[in-house]
């Protein structure tokens, strides 16, 4: 039974393990804190949580600040903050973290700060948060720092601190049973005999309290630090021994376990999880510090960690865990870097795994998270950088709530009305933290209908088509749903449906006279605003319906008795009985005319009309037309002319027709005339034969005969009215081209400079030009970089052949030239070839890319204006077509005309729209006819209607405004034609029934002129709709786009219909795709590309192979050459390169190079024999300092001696071949030494001589001095030095040099110095160095003795210098040395400071300077340092590497005259160093192996500026540094340290 048990529990444990992580939401981060706030902290007791932090607020004045507390707490139900209950806190430096928390099960919150100089206030809380007390516990002189405050086991509580040195610190603890008051700390037992213990946490299991603390581990392996334990079973009174919780070995991949002294173990957190002790803590390897977060539950009996599990994934550094119980498992926070900035992570144990999640999921550092129970959830704080030195806390909240969705009405507007019954809206998906899982929504009438909580599409689905069957008001409400389960608020939309025309307007009667007649054939139509709210505006016609003679044979055969004297009496008449039975007025065109309730009418023709007018509301319904029938009788005659027409017969002759009215009526018009100044003389006069009245408002066959240029009018005379004078409408050129309209004022173009529009042509001449001129500059260029690279080539050679030979070190640029030179053969042909490459490839890139270019744009704009032209052509095919079977509403042959895009390839579909097929609707936009496959989501009726379905493609407002300027400007322009047309069309009908002749030929010619006018009317229509025609958006053949390959081609379909003013009737519109014209460009161009890579790569062959036939010429001398050099770098010994010269048979640049090597060897020679000489003088003057020597018998850099009574130490080392500085010192007796320190006026072998004079006379006059017989009279030997010097005559030659006996038993230093009056001394009682100024008397060499005599002579001086004081001698080379100021990029640096002016101080240099001395102040406090054992910061002005302090740590010195100097001359080493990101292995400084090995022990930054190391090749006692660089040293650096014992 159990076989089969065990098998299926293991199965179950295994998939438990592996069931999928729980998913967390969380809302984006959010401030807590104030603009500048960090170091938050937590505490928890399950029910209530608190978070405090630190507000800081720095003092822009100093480098310190203010510290304020700031806390939020949690009740249960929700989140209270209180800002700044506590502070202010003073701080300087760094922000210090100050503060934590901790809340027991009362709910009492007690906060623990650092306050004040070891003084910790208890800030407690009894109302959660509301108001808090204070208690403070002093720490008398201990020095506290990070307050940790817990609840013990029995209720009361502990508090913990860190006091000490940074170096050797340690636990102290305090117990309080309120939290009220405090004992003094005391020491804790568990830590004393720990080094550096610190950071304390605690749990509480039943009856026992454990902490557990990091404490310094120094076993038999590496130290490191270790977490320990320790149990109290009596609320802290006693504490059992501390336990290595760390001590357990770490498996390795080698199978062999890693001791446990090899890791850091930090940071510790306990918490009591489900009735275990859970401990987390960071955990890395001692050698890099790459730290992990772990995870164990302590043993509660014995402390001993079960089962240790690594928490953290990445490969980052991992710091500073916390955790909580969540679910009865751990929850675990930190911060790590590994994805290069501090990001924060929660891991919660899930089964036998660990679920990972990256919180902060930014790019914004963050660190020091807090994680706290909030209400069956989580909630995490931590601090987040804001830049510029500020931090804020911020907080993440389990995700609550969704966002609301947008909603966008695609052809409608919200709370808008409208006809379409289908409406559609794009839904805006929210941002959510979460992300948004879906979305529902509800179409509905009622207002209050939920929206329901289930997803019916899904994110990526957001387009949604709707159906509103009948009129009313409908609402759509969506809300969407994240994939944390949250439904956001609903939002609504609201569409109200109107397919009700309005109804009619009431007309107000217009006046009338006794007859009937209205009074006045000038009038106005009035009726009163339709009973509606919603009207946007009205439609109207006055048609002409019956002239009065039609009325009058009308009104005799209806009503005869209504004739009376021969006149129709209308009164008696009921005029809309006798029109509507014979007449059916058209109704008012379907658009808004007026928005006014009236409409003028000024001097009508008399007769019979039909006024109509029509509501139209804001959706487009067009109501009922209310129709009143009117006769005028009053019309008042004039003679106008509208314009002037031509035709032009097949023999090109020109006859002229004039438009206007009045030619007939009350009398025809006599005589015609046409002139300039419309005054008698007359240019052209005709009588009745010379043209034809058509009628009243047409007069046609005029014929012109020669006419002068100018203008004319034409004057009519009427037998009534008189004489009527047009404007001039008649133009003669000087060419005798007439032209029609008003030409008096001849339009004078501005000249202008042309402006190019970006075309540009290319002939052959001018590619010819470029081609030569590109050429010849390509040759240019390339003549003039191959002379500069020869010479720079043979300058290259002369200075690496110098340093070969002069045995100098060579920059690593040089070396790698150096081994180059053995390659130069490879390198001509390489330059060679990449020349000819370079030529041949520039001329082909210039001659074909220019070519290429315009070829393709020309190629391009010629096929994106042909396709213009062929969619012009379909528009007008299609636009004809239309014209023809729209007015009939013939949708069989309307269906048939969209199948003619078929002619097009590029044509995506066709369509026709027109007016509403009721004309119960405004526009032009219902569709008639389509080809269109996704017409369905275009209109707005589900299925398409024609002449019902109205189309809303984005491009319609444009159309719809370009179409109502053109239909306002047809108005204009055909609007007296069409009036003429109607009304012959009137008079045709009237003479249809007649059949005598007059009335037959009448009719004929009424006939032709129609006909003729109509054909006018269409041209202009034509015209006008060719200029209507357009694209959306925009389609420039100039410029294709690529990122838009679709186009709406459009044009206008107009023409007249009855008597309607409407003559925009519709559209006809073409999309068509440019994508396969833009591909065949693209082909086109990759070909073109493709030839010119072909022929580029023949002509490269060609030249490359012609480059190395001729490289293979000019390289064997360059071999001999390399060949030559490379043996004068391996001739050690320069000496023996005389006689070996390089022949070079060649006259060119080549063989003048080789004859400069042959005397640079000659010279070099030479240079190498006086080298020696120098070699050798240099080790013969540090023959006369007394240093110590190698086994060699060569001097070495230090010196030393030492009895019972003083203690020598000096140190030299020289700045460059031999110079003038020298000291010396002899032990004259068993208490009496004679010493010496001089410095030479100048550099070289002259200064040298002079300190070998000093160093003999000094020898000689000490060699057999007695106290008995010379006392102190030193003066004696200063003077005869002084007349030696004198006597030779050196110009600008002088000793500056003191001189002293020292009595080493009684301390006494008996001075006499010649130009150099400062001596140091160091005080052992006071710990300074202070300066003694001797007699100021000039330098050896200038005066003669007797005139120092007449001013007072050498002066011997007396000092006594007590045990243990130090006496220091030292040259200007040491407080004089010298670093040059850089920039970042290393670039020489002269200080300028904003508000001071050259001159004026900075710190210790005046602005204008470009360096700084190291100055004595510096060495004084070197010196200071290292006998105090202290340390010593170093600091440079307009330092390359930013203000970066160079810390020597003295704490660990003797404190030794050696250290003294070796220290002084360390740091004087490292003040001239310098890094540079580019100074590789060759880049070397020199270095005094005592040097290195003194900064090794003393320099914190040692390893990042001298780690690379190598052995100096010929000298022991030096070594190198590389990868840095140095300013040169200036002058020797001579130092003397005497102690007196």
């Amino acid at each position: 039974m159990m076989k089969r048990i065990v098998p299926g529990i293991l199965i179950f444990l295994l998939f438990a393990a592996l069931l999928p992580a729980r998913d967390f939401y969380w809302e984006n981060p959010e401030p807590v804190g104030n603009a500048n706030s960090q170091f938050p902290a937590s505490a928890t007791n399950g029910r209530v949580s608190v978070v405090v932090w630190q507000d800081v607020v720095p003092d822009t004045r100093s480098d310190g600040g203010e510290i304020w507390l700031s806390c939020r707490v949690f009740d249960g139900t929700s989140w209270e903050t209180r800002e700044r209950f506590a502070g202010p806190v003073s701080y300087s430096g760094d922000v210090p973290s100050i503060v934590s928390v901790t809340i027991d099960d009362n709910n009492r919150i007690l906060i623990p700060a650092v306050t004040g100089v070891d003084v910790v206030s208890v800030f407690i809380s009894e109302d959660l948060g509301k108001t808090f007390s204070a208690s403070r516990i002093n720490g008398k002189n201990i020095g506290l720092v990070g307050p940790r405050i817990f609840v013990r086991s029995d209720g009361g509580y502990f508090l913990y601190a860190t006091r000490g040195t940074e170096d050797n610190f340690t636990l102290v603890f305090s117990r309080s049973e309120t939290g009220v008051r405090w004992p003094d700390f005391q020491p804790f037992g568990p830590s004393e005999q720990l080094r550096r213990a610190f950071l304390p946490t605690h749990a509480a299991t039943g009856k026992r309290d454990i902490i557990v603390f990091q404490a310094f581990h120094e076993g038999t392996g590496r130290a490191s630090y270790q977490l320990f334990a320790t149990i109290s079973n009596d609320a802290g009174k006693t504490w059992d021994a501390p336990v290595l919780v760390t001590g357990f070995a770490e498996p390795s991949e080698t199978g062999t376990p890693v001791r446990y002294e090899l890791y850091h173990n930090q940071r510790p957190r306990l918490r009591t999880i489900d009735g275990t002790i859970s401990l987390v803590w960071e955990r890395a390897r001692t050698e890099n510090e790459r730290y992990a977060i772990y995870h164990t539950e302590l043993d509660p009996e014995t402390l001993a960690a079960r089962q240790v599990e690594r928490v953290s994934l990445g490969e980052g550094y991992s710091y500073d865990p916390d955790s909580i119980e969540f679910d009865g498992k751990p929850a675990i926070v930190w911060f790590d870097n590994r994805q290069g900035t501090d990001r924060v992570y929660l891991a919660i144990k899930e089964g036998f795994l660990w679920s990972e999640y990256d919180l902060s999921r930014s790019r914004i550092p963050s660190v020091f998270a807090r994680i706290v129970p909030v209400g069956g959830s989580i909630e995490v704080y931590w601090q987040q950088e804001l830049g510029n030195g500020k931090n804020r806390v911020v907080r993440l909240a389990p995700d609550r709530s969704a966002p609301k969705p947008g909603l966008r009405p695609i052809n409608f507007t919200d709370q808008g009305k409208g006809r379409a019954e289908t409406v559609r809206v794009d839904i805006a998906i929210p941002e959510d933290s979460s992300g948004v899982a879906g979305y529902s929504y509800v179409w509905t009438r009622n207002p209050r209908a939920p929206v329901p909580e289930y997803i019916t599409r899904l994110p990526d689905d957001t387009r949604v088509e709707l159906q509103a069957p009948g009129d009313g008001t409908w609402y759509l409400g969506v809300r969407v749903v994240d994939y944390a389960g949250n439904w956001s608020e609903p939002r609504y939309v609201t569409y109200v449906r109107d397919t009700e025309p309005p109804v009619s307007p009431a007309m107000t009667a217009a006046p009338t006279d006794e007859t009937g007649y209205l009074e006045s054939n000038t009038f106005a139509a009035e009726w009163m605003p339709a009973e509606d709210d919603d009207i946007a505006g009205y439609s109207w016609s006055l048609e002409y319906l019956a002239s009065p003679a039609e009325l009058a044979a009308i009104a005799r055969s209806e009503y005869p008795e209504a004739l009376e004297g021969g006149k129709v009496v209308p009164s008696r008449l009921d005029l809309n009985a006798l029109a509507s039975d014979r007449f059916e007025p058209s109704k008012p065109r379907p658009a808004i005319m007026t928005r006014e309730n009236s409409v003028s009418f000024s001097n009508a023709d008399n007769g019979l009309y039909a006024f109509s007018v029509s509501a139209i509301d804001s959706v487009g319904n067009v109501g009922e037309p209310e129709i009143r029938y009117i006769v005028l009788n009053k019309y008042i005659p004039y003679t106008t002319i509208t314009r002037v027409d031509s035709t032009v017969d097949e023999f090109g002759e020109m006859t002229l027709s004039i438009l206007g009215r009045g030619f007939t009526e009350e009398g025809t018009i006599q005589t015609l005339h046409i002139d300039r100044d419309g005054t008698a003389p007359w240019d052209l006069s005709l009588e009745r034969s010379g043209y034809r009245v058509i009628h009243d408002r047409l007069i046609s066959g005029i014929r012109l005969t020669d006419l002068e240029e100018g203008a004319y009018r034409v004057i009519l005379d009427h037998p009534v009215r008189g004489r009527y004078a047009s404007a001039p409408l008649v133009s003669v050129t000087s060419s005798g081209t007439v032209k029609l309209g008003d030409y008096r004022y001849t339009y004078v173009p501005e000249w202008k400079t042309a402006v190019s529009d970006g075309r540009w042509g290319i002939t052959p001449g001018f590619i010819l030009a470029v081609s030569v001129l590109s050429f010849a500059l390509l040759v240019l260029v390339v003549s003039a970089f191959g002379i500069s690279t020869a010479a720079r080539d043979a300058l290259v050679i002369h200075h690496d052949v110098r340093a070969l030979l002069t045995g100098a070190a060579m920059s690593a640029e040089k070396k790698k030239k150096m081994v180059a030179l053995k390659k130069k053969g490879l390198g001509l042909r390489f330059k060679l070839a990449f020349f000819t490459t370079t030529l041949v490839i520039s001329v082909v890139l210039l001659v074909s890319i220019p070519i290429g270019l315009r070829f393709s744009e020309n190629q391009e704009r010629t096929l994106a204006q042909g396709l213009e032209s062929r969619v012009q052509v379909l528009l007008e095919s299609l636009a004809s077509g239309a014209r023809a079977y729209l007015p009939s509403r013939n949708l069989l042959e309307l269906g048939f005309l969209p199948a003619q895009m078929s002619a097009l390839t590029e044509a995506r579909y066709a369509t026709i729209t027109g007016n509403h097929s009721a004309g119960s609707v405004t526009g032009v936009d219902f569709v008639w006819a389509t080809n269109d496959p996704e017409i369905a989501q275009w209109i707005d009726t589900d299925g398409l209607a024609p002449g019902v379905s109205r189309l809303t493609r984005p491009e319609n407002d444009e159309i719809a405004a370009r179409l109502a300027e053109l239909d306002t400007a047809a108005q204009k322009t055909v609007g007296e034609l069409s009036e003429g047309i109607a009304e012959l069309t009137r008079e045709g009908v009237s003479l249809a029934l007649r059949t005598d002749s007059a009335s037959v030929q009448r009719r004929d010619e009424i006939q032709e002129i129609t006909r003729q006018l109509e054909e006018k009317l269409n041209t202009e229509l034509q015209a006008l709709s060719v200029s209507g025609a357009g694209s959306f958006p925009q389609y420039n053949a100039d410029a294709l786009s690529r990122e838009n390959t679709r186009f709406v081609f459009y044009k206008p379909v107009m023409y007249r219909q009855g008597t309607s003013g409407q003559y925009v009737h519709g559209t006809v519109r073409v999309e068509i795709s440019t994508e396969s014209l833009l591909e065949a460009v693209e082909a086109d161009r990759k070909a073109l590309v493709q030839t010119t890579a072909y022929i580029a790569l023949f002509a490269v062959l060609i030249g490359v192979l012609g480059a190395l036939v001729l490289a293979s010429v000019i390289i064997s001398p360059i071999r001999h050459l390399a060949s030559h050099v490379a043996m004068i770098r391996d001739t050690e010994d320069k000496q023996q390169l005389e006689g070996k010269d390089i022949t070079i048979r060649s006259r060119d640049e080549i063989g003048l190079l080789g004859e400069t090597i042959n005397d640079m060897t000659r010279g070099l020679v030479r240079a190498a024999a006086a080298s020696k000489d120098l070699t050798v003088g240099k080790e013969i003057q540090k023959m006369f300092i007394p240093l110590e020597t190698d086994s060699n018998g060569r001097k070495l850099t230090c010196g030393s001696s030492s009895d019972e009574n003083a203690e020598f130490f000096g140190y030299y080392e020289g700045a460059k071949g031999v110079s003038g500085d020298y000291f010396d010192y002899i032990k004259l007796d068993e208490r009496h030494y004679a010493v010496i320190k001089c410095d030479v006026a100048g550099k070289g072998v002259p200064a040298a001589l002079i300190m070998v004079e000093v160093a003999t006379l000094f020898l000689d006059y000490f060699k057999d001095w007695t106290y008995k017989k010379n006392g102190y009279r030193i003066d004696l030997i200063v003077s005869r030095i002084n007349d030696l010097l004198e006597s030779r005559g050196f110009k600008g030659r002088f000793a500056a040099f003191t001189l002293l006996i020292f009595d080493a038993k009684t301390g006494t230093a008996h001075f006499c110095n010649a130009g150099d009056n400062l001596v140091h001394l160091y005080e052992a009682a006071t710990g300074r160095v202070k300066t003694l100024t001797l007699p100021e008397i000039s330098a050896a060499g200038v005066f003669p003795s007797f005139m120092v005599d007449m001013k007072g002579g050498f002066q011997v001086v007396s000092h006594k210098i007590q045990k243990g004081d130090v006496l220091f001698l030292y040259t200007d080379g040491t407080d004089e040395a010298k670093r040059m100021f850089r920039t970042p990029d290393l670039k020489i640096y002269t200080c300028s400071e904003e508000g001071l002016k050259e001159g004026d101080e900075h710190g210790n240099h005046s602005v204008g300077q470009d360096n700084e001395e190291l100055g004595a102040d510096r060495v004084h406090e070197i010196i200071e340092s290292v006998f105090a054992r202290k340390k010593y910061i170093l600091t440079k002005w307009h330092n390359p590497e930013g203000d970066i302090p160079y810390e020597f740590d003295f704490t660990r010195a003797d404190g030794t005259l050696e250290e003294a100097i070796l220290g002084l001359i360390s740091i004087e080493k490292v003040f001239r160093m310098y890094r540079d990101p580019k100074a590789g292995e060759q880049e070397r400084v020199q270095v005094d192996r005592r040097v290195d090995d003194f900064l090794a022990k003393y320099f914190v930054q040692y390893g990042n500026y001298c780690s690379n190391r190598k052995d100096h090749p010929e000298y022991e006692e030096y070594r190198y540094y590389t990868h840095v660089r140095e300013d040169e040293q200036y002058d020797d650096l001579t130092i003397l340290g005497i102690k007196k014992k």
